[in-house]
């Protein structure tokens, strides 16, 4: 697994707790795709937490990062999105490029392991304010049912 967050801060505070809260390994902590690139040289990693910024590039975030991991190891990781800020209409473009989880910063704390080990078991988890959460989870519902 690894992680993308540019915030060093951040970034030491979450391996601490994927790494001892959740007993998953991490491969790599890096500021950018680039550098994970790099660190990882065609090694697979199952997971990726990716730190989410700016409203306007949500979906293009996430879908670069899974392109470009399939391209670089063979086959695209589980991607969660690690979000700012997130509204509905910006969870929803990440689940639908591609991201098995959106958390929102602050939002889990300590949880943050046990959402990440589900996203890898196959649940999609949304840790969202209550309110955002089940407007992403009814208009998911709907779509399904379309």
């Amino acid at each position: 697994m690894a992680i993308i967050e540019r915030n060093a801060e951040l970034a030491a505070a979450i391996l601490d707790v994927l790494t001892a809260e959740a007993n998953l390994l991490v491969a790599s902590v890096t500021s950018g795709m680039t550098d994970l690139v790099s660190d990882l040289s065609g090694q697979r990693i199952d997971a990726l937490v990716l730190g989410v910024r700016g409203a306007s590039d949500y979906g293009e975030q996430v879908s670069t990062a899974l392109l470009q991991l399939e391209a670089a190891s063979g086959r695209a990781p589980v991607m969660i999105a690690h979000c700012t800020s997130c509204t509905s209409a910006q969870a929803a473009l990440l689940l639908d490029a591609g991201a098995a989880g959106v958390i929102l910063k602050g939002e889990c704390g300590s949880s943050l392991g046990r959402l990440v080990s589900r996203c890898i078991s196959g649940s999609v988890e949304i840790a969202l304010p209550a309110k955002v959460a089940a407007v992403v989870r009814a208009q998911r519902t709907a779509r399904r049912h379309a």
